[in-house]
């Protein structure tokens, strides 16, 4: 894969985001986070440069052949043209030595997410086909579902965040302790402004929503009858939480 800008922008939001509120988590899970978001970037170019030219304009063998890679055992070789390397992308997340140590479900659900990462980008595939179908490019009449709908499915799965969710509670268990765009409509540019300014409403109310869970989840971790011992421990895990909404709220600003 051609070097990005992302090979840069990884790095700083992990590290500005860890040290501007002080939360010193540990380098080893930074580490592990940046990996991961650096995966993400390659599957997502891996999807878009290999993968989108070999489907012929039908997305339905994509979706078969990776749902096969997760309901059989991942092979070791790259015998499969294209899916071979999908193969090793599933085996490196699922193998690596610290989601080996988590619980069942802990791993259960990484899969899951894994495989909405993977599909997600088969459904904007599909998307990317039906608009370039059009005779008509200024507005995208072809799409099968809403723009609100798209951004909270196909667009929020196949980001690095909703992967990341799973592996951070793993990582904090393993690590921390120890040490494409969819086409939008042509309009005019007042109803453009107009709908930002919806949409941008909507974010602040989801994004008050958040912020109202995790003073919650800090409210449990604070309770009576918890020792100082999990206290402190406790607190040190919403540091770490914080720390990740930060560089997710960062990447939605860039």
């Amino acid at each position: 894969m051609a070097t990005d800008k992302y090979f840069a922008l990884i790095p700083f939001t992990w590290t500005a985001c860890n040290n501007r509120p002080l939360t010193f988590a540990s380098t080893s899970l930074l580490f592990k986070t940046m990996i991961i978001s650096f995966l993400n970037y390659q599957a997502d170019e891996y999807m878009e440069g290999v993968v989108t030219p070999n489907l012929g304009g039908s997305v339905a063998n994509a979706r078969k052949q990776i749902g096969d890679l997760f309901i059989r055992d991942v092979p070791d070789d790259l015998d499969k043209p294209v899916y071979g390397r999908l193969a090793q992308f599933i085996k490196h997340v699922l193998a690596d030595e610290d989601v080996a140590s988590a619980s069942f479900w802990d791993r259960k659900h990484l899969e899951q997410k894994l495989r909405a990462f993977l599909l997600a980008h088969v459904d904007q595939i599909e998307g990317n086909f039906s608009f370039e179908a059009q005779s008509d490019k200024d507005m995208f009449s072809s799409a099968s579902r809403t723009f609100h709908n798209w951004v909270h499915t196909t667009s929020a799965y196949h980001t690095p965040c909703p992967l990341l969710f799973p592996r951070l509670p793993i990582m904090l268990d393993f690590l921390d302790f120890s040490a494409t765009t969819m086409p939008t409509p042509a309009c005019s540019s007042s109803s453009i402004d107009d709908r930002k300014h919806v949409l941008f409403e909507l974010a602040e109310y989801e994004q008050a929503a958040l912020e109202e869970a995790l003073r919650r989840l800090r409210k449990e971790a604070e309770g009576p009858g918890i020792t100082p011992a999990v206290a402190r421990a406790e607190r040190r895990k919403m540091a770490v939480w914080d720390m990740f909404v930060d560089v997710t709220n960062l990447y939605g600003q860039i």
